[in-house]
């Protein structure tokens, strides 16, 4: 792989970045309406919290547990994202062809793409980690190494979700484009974020255990509550999010292959 190709895929969407009002928006104002939004409503529960259940509820760990669960959150959802609103740029601004025209390789292409992710999560961690601290006090990375892993795996997890759903949409065009914003949504109430995956129906409990988000979320749960790293549950994220991932990305290909036998242009 040509560094400087991969390079070139950055620096395009950098740049993409700068003059685009919409991506600064993803960046700036969701992840602080989100925040004002689930960490006013997890203060209030905890003023109101009766006596009995103050040591639930009206601990400062509530506060800090829903807080981070959103910022996780808000990192998957914008490394997710970020995959196939790339791919739906190139296809809207019908530029996909002069990418590929030159000696750009596929694998260089993805490359591009992974360390766009990386770059999405140190802007979107440290933009929630920010707004957290001016409005709630709230220090998530006080407990350090233990949730780092953690945010590794959620890479891992935006990845996978990301080229399934450029895979779709190079395979049927954009009339799949939706699952770009909504997929990362469905698979929410299954993903634990704020809750345990034990107050699931049995039957969304069996999906649960198929994602590693749940794995993840829960496991963020317990560093904070218990200040301690549950191995069991980080292995299973990632082993789970390697294969995904894996297979993600041979399905990416398989369609990106189609896409070229069919012709670029006839992309929609």
């Amino acid at each position: 792989m040509n560094p400087t190709r991969i390079y070139a895929i950055i620096l395009r969407f950098l740049y993409l970045l700068r003059k685009n009002l919409d991506r600064w928006a993803e960046v700036f104002v969701f992840p602080l309406v989100n925040l004002m939004l689930w960490g006013m409503t997890s203060t209030f529960f905890t003023s109101i919290a009766p006596a009995q259940s103050h040591a639930v509820f009206g601990s400062p760990v509530f506060v800090l547990a829903t807080v981070t669960g959103i910022i996780f959150w808000e990192i998957l959802y914008r490394v997710q994202m970020e995959i196939p609103m790339d791919t739906l740029e190139e296809l809207w601004n019908k530029s996909l062809l002069n990418f590929f025209c030159s000696p750009l390789r596929f694998s260089e292409w993805i490359a591009g793409f992974l360390c766009l992710g990386l770059i999405k999560i140190t802007i979107t961690a440290a933009v929630a980690s920010s707004f957290a601290f001016l409005l709630y006090q709230v220090k998530i990375f006080v407990y350090g190494f233990y949730l780092i892993p953690f945010l590794l795996s959620l890479l891992l997890c935006g990845w996978w979700l990301g080229f399934f759903v450029a895979g779709l949409i190079l395979r049927y065009g954009t009339s799949f484009q939706a699952f770009a914003w909504t997929l990362g949504v469905i698979l929410a109430p299954f993903s634990a974020i704020y809750y345990p995956v034990s107050i699931l129906p049995h039957w969304a409990q069996a999906i649960s255990r198929l994602l590693p988000t749940s794995y993840i979320f829960e496991g963020m749960r317990g560093v904070i509550q218990t200040g301690q790293l549950d191995w069991t549950k980080l292995a299973t994220s990632v082993s789970i999010s390697f294969v995904y991932l894996v297979f993600a990305t041979l399905f990416l290909k398989m369609n990106f292959k189609k896409r070229l036998e069919r012709g670029l242009l006839s992309l929609e």
